[in-house]
């Protein structure tokens, strides 16, 4: 008998729900099929009902998270005005939208290099797609690649020091680094880190 649509739905989110909890705490290859079934309350050949292996468990488990996020991106730059000032709203935007996964985006690039790289992908994407420089410009593609990598890790910086910041604050922080550069945000955030890089940079 066919299974409900709605029954099919929640089979395989408590699957991944419970992969998900393991993969936390473990790395991929220490976990087998039987501890994420347990866990989940179902039986082994259920699992193989919605997923070949745990790889292909974590792959789908990282695209429905793409899509989420692209989802949201699309969502949140949609009707805005292709300017210069949009380019200084993208990096709002995705800090915005990043904080919204909490932990999830830090787990998987630190322990899968491939989501690392679809994420970058992806942001850059939606840059793209959302953002065209006003002329040709030779060194775009530099400059778009030095603000994705800004962005993905900022976040993942701030992920890592437990959000010691709000995130207003991180998205200040990370549209000054781009926008006025490295030493113009130390004297803006930090002035004692600035004053030292004066002394040692232009000591007698």
């Amino acid at each position: 008998m066919k299974k409900h649509p709605e029954v099919t739905a929640r089979t395989r989110a408590a699957i991944m729900t419970a992969f998900w909890d393991i993969y936390k705490e473990k790395n991929i290859e220490k976990i087998s099929i039987s501890s994420i079934t347990k866990a989940a309350g179902l039986n082994r050949g259920t699992f193989y009902e919605y997923f070949s292996d745990i790889y292909d468990l974590l792959a789908q488990f990282e695209d429905e998270l793409l899509k989420d996020f692209t989802d949201k991106a699309d969502a949140y730059f949609h009707g805005k005005e292709e300017t210069v000032l949009e380019f200084v709203e993208m990096t709002k935007g995705f800090a915005v939208i990043f904080a919204q996964y909490e932990e999830d985006f830090y787990i998987l690039m630190n322990k899968d290099s491939d989501f690392r790289i679809r994420l970058k992908n992806c942001i850059r994407n939606r840059i793209e797609e959302n953002f065209q420089p006003v002329e040709e410009n030779e060194k775009f593609e530099y400059y778009l690649t030095f603000v994705v990598s800004s962005i993905t890790g900022i976040m993942e910086q701030w992920y890592a020091n437990g959000k010691d910041l709000n995130a207003d604050m991180i998205w200040e922080l990370l549209h000054s680094l781009i926008f006025s550069g490295l030493f113009n945000t130390l004297q803006k955030f930090d002035a004692a880190a600035y004053n030292e890089w004066l002394n040692t940079e232009f000591k007698s």
